[in-house]
């Protein structure tokens, strides 16, 4: 099967024909081997799809090298919101970041949230507080356990504690600290031979971002103010 040189993704499966009768030959997603199933219609999926139930050929770029610090590192990845607490923490910093839909965890030991408020439903948006100060104090723990890397989830300001739904890519979210906060993370891991990864996500951000500002929450006009 030619395939064209520009790297991506490309998802395959087998139609078979016998006379007027038309069945498809795909991916079994219940197969722990990579087998296949017998399907009475074409499969379908979506860019928004978690499993497509195809097969999946990755055409890469021939030239691309990865770092060499990378190859036999160790990375610890980190959820910033849920690592640590730094010792400057009051829950008055909750109180200036606060929004209708936010739920915040004065007690670090609370149970996670899973069902959110009665208006707005789960929208991953409970905090405990963890923050890129408290992280930077814990590093010399984490120089113990032998790093290279860590591996930071988002860290830019977003709705949500996961940060995957990104308000804006050019702002630490405050809730995490500030510029200065990560560049002095940064720099004291450095010092230790270790890296700071940040999972940039660029092609994810939210209805409540400065791309889009759906609630008016950031300055100037959104996409959606322009539809």
């Amino acid at each position: 099967l030619p395939m064209p040189a520009e790297p991506g993704l490309f998802f395959y499966w087998f139609c078979l024909r016998q006379k007027d009768k038309i069945c498809y030959f795909s991916l079994d997603p219940d197969s722990l081997t990579g087998g296949g199933r017998v399907l009475p219609a074409r499969p379908r999926f979506g860019p928004a799809d978690q499993h497509v139930r195809a097969w999946q050929i990755t055409v890469y770029d021939a030239e691309f090298q990865v770092p060499s610090w990378l190859i036999g590192s160790v990375i610890y990845q980190i959820f910033p919101d849920r690592f640590a607490r730094d010792q400057d923490f009051t829950v008055e910093r909750f109180a200036q970041n606060s929004w209708p839909e936010r739920i915040f965890h004065d007690d670090w030991n609370e149970n996670v949230d899973y069902t959110g408020k009665p208006d707005t439903g789960y929208l991953a948006c409970d905090f405990y507080g963890g923050s890129l100060n408290g992280i930077r104090e814990r590093l010399d723990e984490l120089q113990e356990l032998g790093l290279d890397a860590i591996y930071l989830n988002p860290v830019f300001r977003a709705r949500s504690n996961h940060r995957y739904d990104t308000g804006d890519y050019e702002q630490i979210d405050p809730l995490l600290g500030t510029d200065e906060d990560f560049s002095r993370l940064c720099a004291e891991a450095q010092s230790r031979g270790i890296r700071v990864i940040l999972d940039g996500v660029f092609s994810h951000t939210g209805a409540d971002s400065r791309y889009f500002n759906k609630l008016g929450r950031y300055s100037g006009t959104g996409a959606y103010q322009e539809i």
